[in-house]
């Protein structure tokens, strides 16, 4: 009778602690539930307005959009990329814009000229970093940020490395600047990447490329500097990165007048001082006829014969590109947010003078021989 009655409460208490464990495990299963349908909320109703945007799509983890390509299986409805950093290299963050989308983008523009390469796909000319790369020292809008505008290029002279002018990244191997910067016997460098002489942001180093040689334009002439463009052909190719881009051409009939563009260079500053920090100016593009009522009345006078090959902008006071910026680009912003280079910074009269405007190679002008120099020389 004894050990029936053990029997018996052990039995029982073993069945209290058999509801007292199912209790408890219902109680964390509906806690789960209960979790997971706000972590779901919470991801559902994530909009485009939560993200940080970028030229044609967001800004998001590189783990979301890994190599730019679109891929279903990670849940991205984008694809190419930018790479975008904050303080000592944390995750990356890229640009996933949908290629679709920029397909579209590019349809609207279709004046605009690339020069082909092989990275085409998935480095597209003209598109910016309008917040910049990388640490962002706090500048005023006399400054471009780090990495905003990828296809500038400093040009310096080897052995020295003096700075002798700058230029413009157009193709893997070809960076297009004036013509009267260079000796036929000196040797030259281009630098890619750079934004600050006295900072290096490590996570995107600097590129140093010889310059193997200079094709200058068969028409220039160094009196009056008419044709004063100039492609110079890189010993090897620049790899292409989040800051080192190239730029689109502009289509040969292009014209850009009353056009609002910008120029980036280390030249002269307001106070005369050369930059040691990537300046930028914002232009607008004179018309022709224009322009050549206010170099008549100039020092040049009434007789100075505008060339064919000049492109006229500035005109502002304390607005304009200086000693020192010649080979800089003028790039004017497309419908869809994309640059085309409109200009190459040539010659003036003085700097930041209301009514006397600022003298540029009207690059439209020289797509034609710009990609047939290509294609022989590639």
């Amino acid at each position: 009778m004894f050990n029936l009655q053990s029997s018996v409460g052990t039995q029982s208490s073993n069945e209290q602690d058999r509801e007292i464990f199912i209790t408890t495990m219902h109680c964390w299963v509906f806690l789960l539930v209960i979790c997971s349908c706000m972590i779901i909320s919470s991801v559902a109703n994530v909009d485009a307005s939560d993200f940080r945007e970028c030229p044609g799509g967001f800004w998001v983890l590189e783990v979301l959009c890994p190599n730019g390509i679109y891929n279903e299986s990670y849940a991205q409805s984008t694809d190419l990329i930018g790479i975008r950093l904050g303080e000592e290299c944390p995750e990356k963050e890229v640009c996933c814009t949908n290629i679709t989308q920029l397909q579209k983008s590019v349809d609207r523009d279709s004046e605009r000229t690339t020069v082909s390469n092989e990275w085409a796909m998935e480095y597209e000319c003209g598109l910016n970093n309008p917040h910049g790369i990388g640490n962002q020292s706090k500048l005023d809008h006399t400054y471009a940020k780090s990495g905003e505008y990828p296809w500038v290029v400093l040009i310096l002279q080897q052995g020295t490395m003096t700075t002798v002018c700058q230029g413009t990244l157009i193709h893997p191997r070809f960076v297009l600047t004036t013509a009267h910067h260079f000796e036929p016997n000196d040797s030259f460098v281009a630098r890619f990447g750079e934004w600050a002489f006295n900072e290096e942001i490590k996570c995107f180093p600097k590129q140093n490329i010889d310059i193997e040689n200079i094709i200058v334009h068969p028409k220039y002439n160094s009196k009056g500097l008419p044709n004063d463009i100039a492609l110079a052909r890189l010993k090897r190719n620049v790899l292409y990165d989040a800051h080192i881009r190239p730029i689109c051409l502009p289509g040969p009939n292009d014209l850009f007048d009353g056009q609002q563009c910008t120029s980036a260079g280390w030249g002269r500053m307001q106070d005369l001082k050369f930059a040691s920090v990537l300046k930028r100016v914002d232009l607008p593009v004179i018309p022709r006829q224009e322009c050549k009522q206010l170099f008549a009345r100039t020092i040049l006078g009434p007789f100075f014969r505008l060339h064919e090959s000049v492109l006229c902008a500035g005109a502002m006071k304390d607005q304009d590109m200086c000693d020192g910026d010649g080979g800089s680009g003028l790039f004017c912003p497309t419908e869809s947010g994309s640059y085309v280079l409109a200009g190459i910074v040539s010659w003036g009269l003085g700097c930041h003078q209301q009514d006397v405007p600022g003298a540029y190679v009207n690059v439209a002008k020289f797509v034609p021989w710009i990609q047939s120099t290509i294609n022989e020389r590639v």
